[in-house]
């Protein structure tokens, strides 16, 4: 499993999104809207960040195309604990 060296980032697959915008809405700090009104991450998370926080963001996609990831590390699966 990744680990938090340099904190999260969140990551959108591009083929579930089908702009809702509750990311960006949600949680500006940490999303954008595209040209089109489609989430763009806007950069890395904290590690400090508390994981229910992120989780809530990844929970609040209708589509389920967020997902949690260390950063430079593959992605972390919704439901995982993070350490």
């Amino acid at each position: 499993m990744a680990t938090p060296n340099d904190g999260w980032a969140f990551k959108i697959d591009e083929t579930l999104c089908s702009g809702h915008g509750r990311c960006y809405s949600l949680a500006p700090q940490w999303f954008s809207a595209d040209g089109a009104g489609y989430g763009t991450p806007t950069g890395q998370v904290d590690q400090d960040t508390p994981s229910a926080d992120l989780q809530f963001i990844v929970d609040s996609c209708p589509e389920q195309a967020i997902s949690i990831v260390a950063a430079g590390a593959e992605t972390v699966e919704a439901g995982q604990e993070q350490k």
